[in-house]
């Protein structure tokens, strides 16, 4: 009776041994067993990635990580509220300045006398410095330590490959558009170009 007890705690549902159910209900188990435990390690990467931005940037960066934490993280202090306002008005200004200069700048470049360079180089190279950077902060977050980066990187890209087949998807959309950008900022005057996008 014991034994039989122990094996239905270890199977998740009480009263049922694990050998006698069907083949669906372990795999169904089994995966219940499986997100449950990416939930588990997700919250704690959150934590972790919260704890990071507190450390690596500064109070700039631990205030977007508390916003995205979620309100009654800080404690409702007034202070805080200040600084989440100001955050926003400053990340306001700061992604107007960068999408007005991202279209003038190209637009510039794309409407200059002799040799065009390909937009698909372009988007690649402007991909490929992402990609870059977002790497260094993610090793830069494992403190430096190769082998804890190269386990976080296998396993957010190998291990959890579904994830990573879903986000290729977007990814590809993503890439189609920047490239559709750059042939209609060749072709569209700025302001007109800069009026569609709104």
């Amino acid at each position: 009776m014991r034994r039989h007890r122990d094996v239905a705690d270890q199977s998740g549902v009480s009263g049922v041994p694990l050998a006698g159910r069907s083949s669906l209900q372990r795999r169904s188990l089994s995966m219940a067993q499986v997100f449950a435990r990416r939930r588990k390690r997700s919250e704690a990467g959150d934590a972790e990635v919260r704890a990071g931005a507190g450390e690596l940037a500064g109070p700039a960066v631990a205030t977007m990580a508390a916003m995205a934490a979620g309100p009654g993280s800080d404690g409702g202090s007034p202070g805080a509220a200040g600084a989440n306002r100001q955050l926003k008005y400053i990340s306001l200004a700061v992604l107007v300045v960068q999408n007005a200069s991202l279209i003038l700048s190209i637009r510039y470049v794309r409407t200059l006398p002799g040799d065009r360079f390909f937009a698909t180089t372009a988007v690649v190279m402007a991909e490929v410095l992402k990609g870059a950077t977002c790497l260094l902060l993610i090793f830069i977050q494992k403190q430096g330590d190769l082998k804890q980066f190269a386990s976080f990187l296998y396993d957010s890209v190998v291990v959890q490959y579904m994830d990573t087949l879903k986000l290729a998807v977007p990814s590809l959309i993503y890439t189609l558009q920047n490239n559709l950008q750059y042939v209609a900022i060749s072709n569209l005057p700025a302001a007109t170009f800069q009026g569609n996008e709104v």
